[in-house]
This record gives structure tokens, C-alpha cells and sequence, in this order.
């Protein structure tokens, strides 16, 4: 098939969600079909006018939600047959092991993190938290926004902690938390869920309630294990 006839140049963004959004438009209109290759990193970064990195980052989103798959040495393929539930179901069962890993860490880091921040955040840092969570209602119908201000909310209750070594710790985890995310995300009332967790957690960060604090981020990455089927003790 035409490159050119399917990404045309006119086509410009300079964020990896206009890529993916372009690119499920052309799923979702039939131009491109399950199992199709898309053009390689260096051709779609010329037709849309931005770096290959962004680029890249748009391909991992497309493979988070399962509706493309990287394959190492081939390229990156359309999947646009896979249903939403199947795909995420798959996804569990191939990073069982990871996923667990990542809810262990997320429970020992984060939760410190809120109970911290309950003690040490300015108020200029309390603000962006409540930014962050207002940003993510507004976009609640937006799944790339939703990513993009559920991790902000995150990052900015892990620096209002003013602990850089929790800091560096989550930072290690951000592609697949990403990833994570963007499948999560993707369940029917989870955003809901999400939102109402991070309003009880912003809730007692401005109360300066540290126990209830940890508590209520315990309770929201509680959640996000029960949707990823991982069980802690």
C-alpha cells in the first residue's frame, strides 16, 4: 500500500498522541487492517513531520492498547481484530510476573510517598496535585489525557515527598507503567474509580493527614492490582 496515501504530510503533530490518534483513525476507517505493517520509524517520522522518538513512544502506546504489536527485527503490525477485553486478558497472562513486580513496588514507594507528602508539601506543590487531578476529570473521556495527567498526579505526589531516592525509584518503572495504564484505563468505570481515589488522596494531603493519606493511596494501588489480577499479601 501507499505510504504517502495513508499519511499524508500535511498530516502535523509534534506529540506521540496525535500519531497514535492518526493512526487508529486509519484502523477505524478500514485503510489499515489487521495484520497490515506499518511504515517503518524513519518513514512515518517524515510523514508526520516529528522525531523518531516520538515516533517510538506512539508505537509502544499502540501495543499498550493492543492494537499493535512490535515485533523486534520485522516492525510494528496492526491489530485491529483483537478485541479490547481479549487483548488485555493476553497482556495480563505475558506480564504476569513483571506486573506483580511493579504492584509490589508501587505499593512500598507510592504509599510512603503520600504519607510523606502529608507532611513536606508547599502549597505551591499541593496545587499541582489538585491541577493534575482536575486536568485528568476534564479529559476523562481522552484516553491518551487520562495517561498523561493519572501519571502526572503520581509524579507530583511522589516529588511533594522531597524524597529523590522514591523519586528514582518509580522512575525506573515509567514505560511500563505507561503501558499499565493505558490497559487499565481501558476498563469499563475504571477512570471513574481512579478519579474518585485520587480525590481521597488529595483530600488528606491538604488536611496534612499522613496516616490517611498512605491509607487512601493504599487503597487506590489495591485497586489497580485487583485490575491487573495481581494478588499481594
Amino acid at each position: 500500500m501507499s505510504r504517502s496515501a495513508l499519511f499524508p504530510r500535511q498530516v502535523r503533530t509534534t506529540i506521540p498522541d496525535g500519531v497514535v490518534q492518526e493512526i487508529q483513525r486509519q484502523i477505524a476507517a478500514g485503510t489499515l487492517k489487521d495484520g497490515d505493517r506499518l511504515p517503518s520509524v524513519a518513514s512515518l517520522a517524515d510523514d508526520f513531520g516529528v522525531s523518531r522518538a516520538s515516533i517510538r513512544e506512539a508505537l509502544q502506546a499502540l501495543a499498550a492498547r493492543g492494537v499493535g504489536e512490535i515485533q523486534h527485527g520485522r516492525g510494528t503490525f496492526v491489530r485491529a481484530s483483537a478485541t479490547r477485553v481479549d487483548g488485555y486478558s493476553t497482556w495480563i497472562r505475558e506480564q504476569q510476573y513483571a506486573l506483580q513486580e511493579l504492584c509490589e513496588l508501587r505499593l512500598a514507594v507510592e504509599t510512603t510517598a503520600a504519607r510523606l507528602a502529608a507532611v513536606k508539601a508547599s502549597p505551591d506543590e499541593i496545587r499541582a496535585i489538585g491541577e493534575a487531578l482536575a486536568r485528568m476529570r476534564a479529559a476523562a473521556d481522552d484516553l491518551d489525557q487520562v495517561v498523561v495527567w493519572d501519571s502526572h498526579f503520581h509524579q507530583a505526589v511522589i516529588g511533594a515527598s522531597h524524597n529523590r531516592l522514591l523519586d528514582q525509584a518509580m522512575a525506573l518503572t515509567v514505560d511500563f507503567l505507561t503501558q499499565a495504564r493505558y490497559r487499565m484505563h481501558s476498563l469499563p468505570g475504571e477512570v471513574e474509580r481512579a478519579l474518585a481515589a485520587h480525590a481521597e488522596i488529595l483530600a488528606a494531603v491538604e488536611r496534612r493527614d499522613p496516616d490517611e493519606a498512605a491509607r487512601a493511596m493504599r487503597e487506590h494501588l489495591r485497586g489497580a492490582e485487583r485490575d491487573l489480577r495481581i494478588v499481594l499479601p
